[in-house]
């Protein structure tokens, strides 16, 4: 480890032990996944070196060689009109063999129409979040990648405005003899510099640990995202789920059944069938367990927490669409594109 990454973790640890408190935090747009890639498999990918810059949002480490001159455009059409994305380019300081990466993550709500208590129209105004991301890596070694993201963070809802500084670390080690890789990230060390209000702000951190591996004889990688590994129990205390006979004894689930639930609450799986002679074509699904029980309806689960698509290549040109059923009022999809502007192939 670096003596730069030995000061920056020395200072914020007590930032760091505070973000761990839970309550609710401060500019969560930044947990919104900036690619097509992270949306297909659950939400986040944080362990697969590609040359998709904007995985390294989810992960610094997966910044790369491979990343040199590509540039990245993703959008993503939420629920009720809102539209969150990421453009960015990548390149490496070859002298210092130091990958490195510029982008936008943001999120913008639209229009809304203003009014006082009373009801009186005040005029319409909008509301909207950035953060310009700084990403650098370096390989320590031919398996070990390690990086660092830094975003300067810019929201503004009607006049309320609110801004902030955060970090990312991560790092990504490679079996390429197994054709498998393992990746850990820490999310959102950081601190508010100034909140909508006069109360302090939290950012939303998370640990994150992530392992990915192609299979030998057959055409497909599969995925495993663990999240939130800093608490241990996530789950949402529903009341329609706590019951009892009329004895007044509880009949809700067992103890396993809670333990379960919540252990697979920390988990995305995903897999991606890798299709066509140089793997031009990927088919992509997932499945988040936390999405499923937080966004579900009783009785009416439907396919919530199911996420899908597709990327293809065209000449120097790799698009992609996603889609995720997030509840049954609605999904979200998105669509990227990514170009090299360099002279090697683009590599998925």
């Amino acid at each position: 480890m670096t003596n730069s990454i030995r000061i920056l973790l020395l200072a914020i640890l007590p930032i760091l032990a505070q973000a761990q408190q839970g309550g609710a935090s401060t500019f969560n747009f930044l947990n919104v996944t900036p690619s097509s890639y992270g949306h297909s498999l659950g939400g986040s990918m944080i362990a697969l070196p590609t040359n998709d810059l904007s995985t390294s949002l989810q992960n610094p480490g997966l910044l790369n060689e491979d990343m040199n001159r590509i540039a990245n455009f993703n959008l993503l059409f939420n629920v009720s009109g809102i539209r969150s994305g990421y453009v960015g380019y990548g390149d490496q300081w070859k002298k210092k063999k130091i990958n490195w990466g510029v982008g936008l993550q943001f999120t913008d709500y639209g229009t809304f129409s203003g009014a006082d208590e009373w009801g009186n129209r005040r005029g319409d105004f909008s509301a909207a979040d950035y953060a310009l991301v700084i990403s650098a890596s370096r390989a320590l070694n031919e398996r070990f990648h390690m990086g660092v993201n830094t975003k300067m963070i810019y929201s503004q809802y009607e006049t309320y405005i609110a801004t902030g500084i955060a970090w990312d670390i991560g790092g990504v080690y490679e079996l390429t003899e197994k054709q498998a890789s393992l990746g850990l990230t820490v999310k959102n060390i950081g601190f508010v510099i100034k909140d909508y209000t006069n109360n302090p702000g939290v950012l939303p951190f998370d640990v994150q640990l992530g392992f990915s591996k192609k299979l030998k004889y057959l055409p497909f990688r599969y995925h495993v995202t663990a999240h939130h590994l800093y608490k241990w129990d996530v789950r949402y205390e529903d009341p329609n789920l706590v019951s009892s006979n009329l004895l007044g004894e509880d009949t809700g689930p067992s103890s396993f059944a809670i333990f379960a639930d919540n252990v697979f609450r920390h988990l995305n799986f995903g897999g991606e069938f890798l299709l066509g002679k140089k793997e031009n074509l990927k088919l992509r699904f997932a499945y988040n367990h936390m999405l499923r029980q937080e966004m579900s309806v009783n009785n009416l689960r439907g396919f919530t927490g199911f996420n899908g698509g597709i990327e293809f290549k065209i000449k120097r040109f790799v698009l992609g669409y996603s889609f995720g059923l997030q509840h049954l009022h609605g999904s979200s999809k998105m669509i990227s594109i990514r170009t090299d502007f360099g002279s090697k192939s683009t590599k998925g």
